[in-house]
């Protein structure tokens, strides 16, 4: 049996919780798409999603925390 946090396990991550970033940042990626927005505005919400995306792969708790401040603001804007 081995330890979840012991070197072995370092850097991996639980699948249902990738799964549901993945899905939270899809549906973030549709909801820029469709944000009535100018194209500058636009362009940077694409950007922050990218850096998000970038960020998922080396740190997900991060990622996730930089997703729900997106979601945030979508939802603001809405």
């Amino acid at each position: 049996m081995t330890d979840r946090d012991g070197p072995a396990d370092q850097g991996m991550v639980d699948a249902d919780d990738f799964l549901g970033f993945t899905t939270r940042l899809r549906e973030a990626h549709g909801r820029v798409d469709a944000a009535k927005v100018s194209r500058e505005q636009k362009g940077r919400l694409q950007r922050r999603l990218i850096t998000i995306a970038d960020m998922g792969h080396r740190d997900l708790e991060q990622a996730g925390e930089l997703l729900r401040r997106l979601e945030a603001e979508l939802d603001r804007r809405s």
